[in-house]
């Protein structure tokens, strides 16, 4: 008999934890703003135990703050907080990548390219919320590659976090100058590799991740 992983139902809780979490790093629910348990509740039509209990996970994670007097609120954190994740995420994503190229066949090649024009297209459009989202899409595409599933899961929990804070960020950024930056890199990041110019891909990774909002130089 062939061997088969048990997967337990997901729960309302965890389903209510997913959706707060989910409306948080895409930043549905906005910085500093005051959730209701009641809210929450009435819009999956159960008690308040399994919202609280998700607001307290999402507290742990720091995506939440609940006070003294049981407010609880999207969470906000510091500029050097911030420059401290995406520091270990470029340092990261650099190793993964790094493996990565190793492995990558012709079809991976092309998979990332129509996926680098994708990102062309949401960078012109000004589309920013697809842009990030297909950005994400590509490095994962890439640490999947690597080989490596520790090394994969443990970037694509990291880069929920890059996620949360970048939304915050973006809407201090009226002008965006982030965006022009972060695609060059993508298409600097594909000619490097298709000509399998590992240095000059991981010279690109270390300035990569935030430069262009975080008000640090490109080193690239």
């Amino acid at each position: 008999m062939k061997n088969t992983i048990f997967k337990p139902p997901i729960t309302i809780g965890e389903t209510i934890y997913q959706y707060i979490k989910k409306e948080i790093i895409n930043g549905k629910f906005k910085l500093n703003q005051r959730l209701q348990e009641k809210d929450i509740a009435d819009l999956y039509g159960v008690s308040t135990t399994p919202v609280r209990e998700a607001f307290h996970r999402l507290a742990a994670e720091k995506y939440l703050t609940i006070s003294t007097r049981r407010e609880v609120i999207v969470a906000g954190t510091t500029l050097e907080e911030i420059k401290e994740v995406f520091e270990v995420v470029r340092a990261l994503d650099t190793l993964a990548t790094k493996k990565a190229q190793k492995r990558l066949t012709n079809e991976d090649i092309i998979k990332l390219k129509k996926m680098t024009e994708t990102l062309g297209i949401y960078h012109r459009s000004k589309k920013i919320h697809l842009y990030d989202k297909e950005n994400i899409e590509l490095h994962k595409k890439l640490w999947k590659s690597s080989g490596n599933k520790f090394l994969y899961n443990t970037l694509t929990h990291l880069v929920e976090k890059t996620t949360f804070y970048k939304n915050q960020l973006i809407s201090l950024d009226e002008e965006l100058s982030w965006l022009d930056k972060s695609y060059k890199d993508h298409l600097d990041i594909m000619k490097a590799i298709e000509k399998g110019d590992t240095e000059k891909v991981e010279k690109i990774l270390m300035s990569h991740w935030g430069k262009g909002f975080l008000g640090e130089k490109n080193e690239a």
